[in-house]
């Protein structure tokens, strides 16, 4: 019997996935400075100098996965919106990100609290308003960008009252943030 290799030969961008879906499992569970490069070359079937190779450092890396976690997907295009009430378009959207920020609840509430992270969330926080003004049919305005952004910062506290002191459930914040972004958005079709 011939005994397997650990190790596979992966496409560099397989492998880098591999290594950041590692990664993003650990940090999920475990704070940043609780989780050992070793661990992470480990849970992704790799050697420790792989990590460096593709990422440099663990703070690198670690960088990456937050990255990751908060990259905004393009927003449905106008022809898959045509016809769709906005309710469901923004329930589909509120549930999506709900079960992003509860998969990697532990990542999320360190990540959201680390001001080194600022420069990520707030490239994420202006896209996801490029997004959002896109989905309500607003132009994108100043005054009307601002009023998005502090919305995105009221579903940002949601998550903390959920999933750090529990005094929300995911159906009660789900249900603020679709409620509060119809009436935001008839608010914004409203003014001149």
């Amino acid at each position: 019997m011939t005994a397997q290799p650990r190790y596979t030969r992966l496409a560099p961008r397989d492998r880098r996935a591999q290594i950041l879906a590692a990664a993003r499992e650990l940090f999920a569970d475990r704070p940043y400075g609780a989780v050992a490069t070793k661990e992470i070359a480990d849970r992704a079937g790799v050697r420790r100098g792989l990590l460096n190779h593709y990422f440099g450092t663990k703070r690198a890396l670690y960088l990456e996965v937050v990255r990751d976690m908060v990259r905004v997907p393009s927003p449905p295009m106008p022809a898959e919106l045509e016809g769709r009430p906005l309710e469901d378009v923004w329930s589909e959207t509120v549930d999506r990100w709900l079960t992003m920020v509860e998969r990697n609840r532990g990542l999320w509430l360190a990540a959201i609290r680390d001001p080194d992270l600022e420069p990520i969330f707030d490239r994420a926080r202006e896209q996801s308003a490029t997004n959002v003004l896109r989905i309500v049919g607003a132009p994108d305005t100043p005054a009307l960008r601002a009023l998005i952004r502090i919305y995105g910062a009221g579903a940002e506290a949601a998550t903390v009252e959920w999933l750090a002191r529990g005094r929300l459930t995911r159906e009660q914040v789900r249900d603020v943030l679709v409620r509060s972004m119809l009436v935001l958005a008839r608010d914004v079709k409203e003014r001149p």
